[in-house]
């Protein structure tokens, strides 16, 4: 481009909403504000390559869009000046709470309230047209809830709605209808969790995603890893009596794509798993700083050499094999954990001390 080079890295992630890429280029910030309250900032490499560029005359931008990814965008002068980097203000803390919600109708004008509406609320929020779009976002973002328009043209929410509760791994997310007061018992029987008066439906969004819950703090949440889809629907009931939550990945990727935004109290894990087996998703969870502490609980059919044992010991709980575990074991010990994790979480952290108070 002339007297400029430009870089251009652009990925097909989830994406980031408008307020987190405003608070991007913070020192010590992250796209979640609740994740750094919680666990502390990522660093500050996005602030010195901003800073870097911004001396020499160049320039950084982000576009993205929640949902279908980012691209970020450097153009740098090829004869450069250094100039002084410029102070950035501290950011309003814009992003309230963490819950993703996917907004999935047909008519472009109510898309773009709802999402309006939404992140007024606090909410992360994906949008989709279609059903080949909702249902691709469905499974990519694994959301807090589902706002579905059942009218759409040609019975698509019908197919939509049925799709979800079809597939084990979308079925526990709830799904809240936007239609006619006579269709609601139809969308009931076929799984909806709520419907809301499309004449009113504004109105009614802050009560009903407060009345399920969505988006609050994950203490409680279990994350189950295998890709065993009958056995991950024989635990679920037995964790949800309990009064916690779910949330399932099919192997090791899906659930290291979504633990920043689950913040998993405990993972319940199998071995035996494609893309991304147990022994790797221990390796990579033990090497990010924020999830090591995690408590792991193995659940596996495999026969189990010392060796593998000696890998695994430090690092999980404990091993049940699954072809002869007892359920109420299971239960106690998972029980045991979170009450642990709870203790460490309502701790108060120690002030340092200085060196006078320890003489």
């Amino acid at each position: 481009e002339g007297d400029w080079v430009t870089f251009c890295v652009a990925d097909n992630g989830i994406g980031m909403t408008e307020e987190q890429v405003q608070k991007l280029f913070q020192p010590f910030t992250q796209a979640d504000s609740s994740t750094t309250r919680r666990y502390g900032g990522t660093g500050l490499g996005l602030t010195i390559t901003k800073q870097f560029a911004e001396m020499m005359g160049g320039t950084i931008r982000v576009e993205s869009e929640f949902g279908q990814g980012s691209t970020l965008t450097i153009s740098l002068p090829t004869q450069t000046k250094p100039q002084d980097a410029k102070a950035e203000p501290e950011p309003p803390d814009l992003l309230k709470g963490d819950g993703i919600v996917l907004v999935i109708d047909d008519d472009a004008t109510v898309r773009e309230m709802l999402k309006k509406d939404l992140s007024k609320l606090g909410y992360a929020v994906a949008v989709a047209a279609n059903e080949n779009e909702g249902i691709k976002l469905a499974y990519k973002l694994r959301p807090d809830a589902i706002l579905l328009n059942v009218q759409m043209a040609e019975m698509e929410g019908w197919r939509i709605l049925s799709a979800l509760k079809n597939n084990s791994l979308m079925a526990h997310i709830p799904v809240i209808l936007i239609t006619m007061e006579e269709d609601q018992q139809k969308g009931y029987a076929m799984g909806a969790t709520d419907c809301l008066d499309k004449s009113a439906v504004s109105s009614q969004l802050g009560a009903v995603l407060e009345k399920y819950h969505i988006g609050e703090d994950s203490s409680g949440l279990i994350m189950l890893v295998d890709d065993d889809d009958v056995f991950r629907e024989s635990l679920i009931p037995l964790i949800e009596k309990q009064g916690w939550r779910v949330f399932q990945a099919e192997n090791g990727q899906v659930a290291l794509e979504h633990l920043d935004h689950k913040k998993p109290t405990l993972i319940l894990l199998d071995l035996n798993m494609p893309v991304m087996d147990g022994f790797e998703f221990i390796t990579r969870l033990q090497a990010n700083e924020k999830w090591c502490s995690t408590p792991v609980v193995v659940l596996t059919a495999r026969n189990l050499s010392s060796e593998e044992h000696a890998h695994l010991n430090p690092h999980v709980e404990t091993i049940f094999q699954k072809d002869v575990y007892d359920n109420e074991n299971l239960i106690l010990s998972v029980h045991k954990l979170i009450s642990d994790a709870a203790a460490v979480r309502e701790k108060p952290e120690e002030a340092p001390k200085h060196e006078w108070e320890t003489a």
